[in-house]
Formats: structure tokens, C-alpha cells, sequence
């Protein structure tokens, strides 16, 4: 066992820490503060958030319920496509897996006899997928406690300055 090589693997760990948050969450969650905004943070817009060409005819249809709740809590946005495609893509395949299971049973007959359903694990694999890309964007209740809602200034001429 080659020492220098663990000690470099517990320096690599140590340095890594926690994901950083885009400012909009950091808004969001209240927890902004000027010395920790990326003044460099690319700014992205969010009123043309289109579904990708690729993303499956069933994945489409939780498309525009996910997006509009990230546009009501001011986290969507263009860039977010792919992470929002595959969020679509693991919610279809949980809601097909769940449903196979609910129609065949948690057992089913294989080929040797009584096994487990194929589903069981699809859906379990599916709903990990779909658990930790909700958690990117806020969108579960651990995830949620820790955002505040934006408070609404009062309308004023003076705002825009």
C-alpha cells in the first residue's frame, strides 16, 4: 500500500467540500452575502426554457409542471435544460416502473419460479435519480427548509435605481 498515494486521496477529499450554489438559490435560500457572489457568474435568462429535441414523448408531459414551478421559485433557467431533461426522464421511468409493479405485483413468475419483479429495482434506481436531481434545485421538503421565499418590494419609482 503506497502511503504518499492515501495521503494525497484524504488532501483530494478534504479540498473538494460542498457544491457550490448558484447566486439565484443563494437569493432564494437568503443566504447571500457580496463576499461569497461569483461577480463572474455567467447571467442566464429564463423566459425561452424549451424542452431539447431529444428528450422522450412521455418525458415531455412533466416538462412544463417542473419548469414553471423553478420559474415561480426564480431558479430555472436556459442552462438548466439537460438537468431538467434528465429529471423528466427519471420521473417517467419511476412512474413506468411503479406501474408495472402495481400491475404484476412485487413478485412475478421467471423462468426457475416466484422472483422479484424487475420493476422493484428500475424503480428504485429511477427514484434515486430523480430524488438527487430534485435536491439540485431545491425541490424536496430538507432541501426546501432551507429557502426562504423572496420578499416583494413594494411598488416604487425609485426601484429601478
Amino acid at each position: 500500500l503506497n502511503i504518499s498515494r492515501i495521503q494525497n486521496l484524504k488532501i483530494g477529499i478534504s479540498i473538494m467540500g460542498r457544491k457550490s450554489l448558484p447566486t439565484a438559490l443563494k437569493i432564494v435560500k437568503g443566504t447571500q452575502r457580496k463576499c461569497r457572489l461569483n461577480p463572474d457568474e455567467p447571467a442566464v435568462g429564463s423566459d425561452n426554457l424549451a424542452p431539447p429535441d431529444y428528450i422522450s414523448k412521455e418525458a415531455i408531459k412533466h416538462w412544463p409542471i417542473i419548469v414553471k414551478m423553478l420559474k415561480d421559485a426564480g431558479v430555472a433557467s436556459d442552462l438548466d435544460a439537460m438537468a431538467l431533461c434528465a429529471l423528466c426522464e427519471a420521473v417517467t421511468t419511476w412512474v413506468q416502473a411503479t406501474t408495472d409493479v402495481r400491475k404484476y405485483g412485487l413478485i412475478t413468475e421467471g423462468k426457475y419460479g416466484p422472483c422479484a419483479n424487475p420493476a422493484i429495482k428500475i424503480s428504485n434506481d429511477a427514484s434515486d435519480r430523480m430524488m438527487r436531481i430534485l435536491i439540485e434545485f431545491g425541490m424536496t421538503p430538507s432541501a426546501r427548509s432551507k429557502v426562504s421565499g423572496r420578499k416583494k418590494e413594494a411598488a416604487n419609482e425609485f426601484n429601478e435605481f
